[in-house]
């Protein structure tokens, strides 16, 4: 759907055997080097949301700035202002969840998985909201499958799956609740 530059493919590896020394990592903590990867990748796919979300943030601005309606420009309706204050307000909190979660990970913060976590799930879910906002916002030119918006439409809905699905979130964050 989304994400054409990414040639995503299963690979199997069957019967393959390496020397010693072209093993990757500690043989047997494969598991565990994979979910320090985790981190960064969770990190990096905050920030990208935070990309998709910024650029139709500034597209919509633009579109309904120009766009006229009834004579005037769309910017003059208080339902197409407050959209635009929501959307920012949720580009600016999930922005600060993400910075905060980089910077605690890079120090070993002992909180770090969690705001990790917090950030990749807070980031995703307000990029999918602001380019569906932006979409709703744009009207049929934000709907044409050409249109930048309609990318990060179709881009934007892999962050909620990629690097841990919103689910899997939100069980790092509520682990040890249950007895």
């Amino acid at each position: 759907m989304g994400w054409h530059s990414s040639d995503t493919r299963e690979v199997i590896l069957d019967d393959v055997h390496l020397a010693a020394d072209a093993v990757l990592g500690t043989e047997g903590r494969g598991f565990q080097q994979i979910m320090h990867g985790f981190q960064l990748e969770r990190i990096a796919l905050a920030a990208m949301g935070l990309g998709h979300a910024a650029e139709c943030l500034d597209l919509s601005r633009a579109y309904v700035s120009e766009r006229q309606a009834f004579g005037a420009p769309l910017t003059n309706l208080q339902t197409i202002r407050h959209k635009l204050a929501m959307m920012e307000i949720e580009l600016d909190s999930a922005r600060l969840l993400t910075y905060q979660s980089a910077a605690r990970l890079d120090a070993n913060h002992p909180d770090a998985l969690k705001t990790v976590a917090q950030a990749k799930f807070l980031a995703a879910i307000a990029a999918n909201r602001i380019v569906d906002d932006a979409v709703q916002l744009l009207g049929g030119a934000g709907f044409v499958e050409e249109s930048a918006v309609a990318r990060h439409y179709r881009d934007a809905r892999i962050l909620r799956i990629g690097g841990g699905t919103d689910e899997i979130q939100l069980e790092i964050l509520t682990k040890g609740l249950t007895p």
